[in-house]
């Protein structure tokens, strides 16, 4: 589990997806950025993904290691 928090003072919409290593999405969501968000990555396989998250025109990139 990944849990994302909001920012209490805005409700910019937000991004996310998270692809393989290969560069396949495996998922996808908009949501407000003013609610806590949870990204469940236990039916995924073992492996790295990326997760990226946009928001507005800042683009953020995280590793996920699944064991």
């Amino acid at each position: 589990m990944y849990k994302l928090h909001g920012e209490k003072s805005g409700n910019e919409k937000i991004n996310f997806s998270v692809t393989d290593i290969n560069g396949k999405k495996i998922s996808n969501k908009i949501y407000s950025g003013t609610d806590d968000q949870t990204i469940d990555i236990t039916n995924y396989s073992s492996g790295i993904y990326l997760l990226q998250i946009q928001k507005g025109n800042n683009l953020f990139t995280e590793k996920l290691i699944k064991l």
